[in-house]
């Protein structure tokens, strides 16, 4: 499924450039020629036969004599460039009108699948490890969202028929936007420990009831972490070395408390 799609945007992006290029190329051509020819066959100054062609093909008036128009050639080329005009605004006007309108759908579809979205999951920046836990919830078919500030990351991830939304996660009104108060869940992901214990918190005050869950880049974040409000933290250092260390001394098994602090203490 994926080739099929991947061919309809190469050969998309390559048909819209073509036909640009042949518009363009039809637009020189009529002016060379309507030039040289009105030029050469009616005797006139080359410079007064290509002001009045520029005219012709964009409809704007030309302070020319009357005697001009009636050359034989300038009739012709009337015609003509008044027919290459016509073309020029049709194909212009319906490449602007369907560019607004795909954007418009996509951001109206984007719009309408987010706002009916429920008891999904809101993943909070997409690096190495919002990636990771985004394939295993793709793969299983869970719902979810990813929230990323980058315009980048997004736009691949939107060619990726992914769901998403840009913006600042720590920003309660883009978690909203990502439906946090209908989500199961949210997993903050983000580059430090300052920005997931805000964005824990920032959760937790929208919505209560939501699990939460976040990496911690020390030892010392994970009590912050549960007392602001996520119920499981993991720590990917001690998650890779107790696993590095499972595979060399082939043990059958790591305890699970091990791996994941889970939210098991009373908040002081």
């Amino acid at each position: 499924m994926a080739i099929p799609a991947a061919k309809k945007k190469f050969d998309d992006t390559v048909r819209a450039p073509s036909l640009n290029s042949i518009l363009i190329f039809s637009v020189i051509a009529i002016t060379f020629f309507s030039t040289f020819l009105v030029s050469k066959l009616d005797n006139t100054r080359v410079d007064d036969a290509l002001y009045w062609t520029l005219c012709s093909i964009t409809s704007a008036n030309c302070f020319v004599s009357q005697q001009f128009y009636y050359l034989p050639v300038v009739r012709i080329f009337s015609v003509i460039n008044g027919i290459a005009f016509i073309v020029i605004i049709s194909f212009l006007s319906a490449n602007i009108v369907d560019r607004l309108g795909r954007v418009d759908l996509r951001g109206n579809s984007l719009r309408k699948k987010l706002e009916d979205l429920k008891d999904h999951f809101i993943i909070c920046g997409y690096g190495r490890v919002g990636e990771k836990i985004s394939s295993v919830m793709r793969s299983h078919g869970i719902s979810f969202v990813i929230v990323d500030k980058d315009p980048e990351t997004i736009k691949e991830l939107n060619e990726l028929g992914g769901l998403t939304v840009e913006g600042n996660a720590l920003d309660p009104r883009v978690l909203e936007r990502a439906g946090i108060k209908r989500a199961r869940g949210l997993i903050a992901v983000l580059n430090t420990d300052s920005d997931n214990i805000s964005l824990v918190l920032t959760a937790n005050d929208i919505n209560p009831n939501i699990l939460i869950g976040a990496r911690a880049d020390s030892e010392a974040a994970i009590r912050r972490l549960h007392r602001a409000g996520a119920e499981i933290v993991v720590l990917p250092e001690i998650v890779g070395g107790l696993q590095l260390a499972k595979e060399v001394l082939e043990l059958e098994e790591v305890e699970e408390h091990d791996l994941v602090s889970r939210k098991k203490f009373k908040q002081e």
